[in-house]
């Protein structure tokens, strides 16, 4: 549908563009699908990397366990603090807690889907882990197009005429073609180094003839 869309409000007219321009107009109406199409991704106001681990839970244990350390911070800097540094380190150890029983029963959740579904999630992070992410998704657009241009240059458009020239070219007629090809079929020769026959290889031509 999204492709139907793009297509419908920017249509491509690729009869008076060049290649790089039709590979801009198709690029462009690609994203365009995908934007029509696919969800966007959504956006966090954190810089961390998620992990699958990370749950509701954790996020309010977290949250208790930074308030007994701001606490404790605030009573230390009056000269007191014995209190909220126990209180503190009780918080900092159950949200140690939290995060093993999750982390431990996320990856047991992982080595069971291994039976049902062996080409899910476990065996793409291995690829990954293997593979690392493909050059190009390093690459800046400006990089990136300037690549492409280097191992893509453009040549001058190709003028389509005579190749030979002002060289006549006499004309054939079926019966020649029929005795040169009756030629081929006459050498009964073994097949060479690149294992082509002769008389195999004028078999097509006969047929065409």
């Amino acid at each position: 549908m999204g492709l139907m869309l793009a297509e419908w409000t920017a249509p491509l007219d690729a009869e008076h563009l060049r290649p790089k321009e039709i590979a801009e107009e198709l690029e462009r109406g690609v994203t365009l699908a995908c934007d029509l199409d696919l969800k966007p991704k959504p956006k966090t106001t954190s810089s961390r990397r998620p992990v699958p681990w990370w749950n509701q839970e954790i996020a309010e244990v977290r949250a208790a366990c930074v308030r007994s350390r701001r606490a404790f911070t605030r009573a230390r800097r009056r000269g007191q603090g014995e209190a909220e540094a126990v209180l503190y380190k009780e918080a900092r150890k159950t949200l140690n807690s939290a995060i093993r029983r999750h982390k431990k029963k996320c990856w047991a959740d992982l080595v069971k889907s291994v039976d049902g579904d062996p080409w899910g999630k476990p065996y793409k992070i291995v690829m990954r882990r293997l593979q690392g992410p493909p050059a190009p998704n390093r690459m800046e657009p400006d990089t990136l197009s300037e690549v492409v241009d280097g191992l893509f240059p453009e040549h001058p458009p190709l003028i389509r005429g005579n190749p030979f020239g002002d060289v006549e070219v006499q004309n054939f007629s079926a019966e020649e073609v029929t005795a040169v090809v009756n030629k081929f079929k006459a050498r009964n020769k073994a097949p060479g180094p690149d294992n082509y026959c002769p008389k195999n290889g004028a078999r097509p031509f006969y047929q065409t003839v």
